[in-house]
């Protein structure tokens, strides 16, 4: 995927399910009432960390599912085109994230992957980010029309170091991921370096969400084959994936890269590469690969 998984990515996902399936995919009993934030542990504001998934219209246990759809405005009308369609999916854990890339035919990418994604075919550069170079812009952002397709940087757009969001940039004052590509879109004559983006042109590969890939750091992770997901899962809402990381532990799964509120890790930084990813997190994001053909 050149863009990590997109919050209406999620909200089909969920629609596809069935109510005993929605249940262990979101925070929130699918029964709960209409705008409620689906993916929220804690209830409060609607948009915490900018995501705006809510349950549209209750669902009725073990029969009827829920319907999902993005409200990021809060003002209770769904699908506007500032509610938050394309900002990163995050408050997800690897058992949800396992379930999407199952259902949708993908797999989870190898920390390897990853590396190889940012450098492409060219030499390593020391302490390089996943636009090839070891610079980053440091300058507090502020957004254009945010939530909305076109959501962009209004100002401090850097022209020369590489673009990401990281608590210099925005990490404390948007609080939360932007959308996939924002850097790319800011000018028509933006290249790999201003856009944020890796050697093959994939986006946010550096901050905005943690990557969460299988590890080489240890033996769950090891024993990862490739498979793709099925295009399915399980009626538990379980992934079936054949030789995959562990789903309800997370074992076999580590993140590198970092999130919007941490310090922007380097391409080949492996400090949490073996942290498993049992839990539902603000700083979680999804992204799936297949093997061509």
């Amino acid at each position: 995927m050149k863009y990590e998984l997109s919050q209406q990515g999620y909200v089909e996902f969920l629609n596809s399910l069935t109510y005993t399936q929605q249940a262990v995919h979101t925070a929130q009993p699918p029964n709960s009432a209409a705008g409620t934030g689906a993916l929220l542990s804690t209830l409060g504001t609607a948009t915490a960390q900018r995501n705006g998934i809510d349950i549209q219209t209750p669902g009725t246990p073990s029969t009827i599912p829920a319907v999902y759809a993005c409200n990021f405005d809060a003002d209770g009308i769904y699908g506007e085109a500032n509610d938050g369609m394309t900002i990163a999916c995050n408050h997800i854990s690897w058992y949800s994230m396992a379930a999407y890339l199952d259902w949708s035919g993908l797999r989870p990418m190898t920390e390897l992957e990853l590396e190889k994604a940012c450098r492409g075919t060219l030499p390593p550069v020391p302490n390089e980010y996943a636009w090839g170079t070891n610079t980053i812009a440091g300058s507090a952002y502020t957004l254009s029309n945010p939530g909305a397709a076109n959501e962009g940087i209004a100002t401090n757009y850097s022209t020369t170091l590489g673009n990401a969001i990281t608590p210099a940039t925005g990490g404390g004052t948007i609080g939360g991921p932007i959308r996939g590509g924002i850097f790319a879109a800011n000018v028509s004559s933006s290249g790999r370096v201003t856009a944020g983006a890796s050697y093959y042109g994939i986006m946010e590969l550096t901050s905005n969400l943690w990557e969460t890939v299988v590890t080489i750091g240890n033996t769950q992770g090891r024993a990862f084959t490739g498979r793709h997901g099925s295009g399915a899962i399980l009626g538990s809402g379980n992934a079936n994936g054949v030789n995959w990381p562990d789903s309800s532990t997370g074992i076999g799964v580590g993140v590198h890269g970092g999130y919007f509120s941490s310090t922007p890790y380097t391409v080949c930084d492996r400090c949490y590469s073996t942290r498993a990813q049992d839990y539902r997190s603000a700083d979680l994001g999804t992204r799936g690969v297949r093997t061509a053909p």
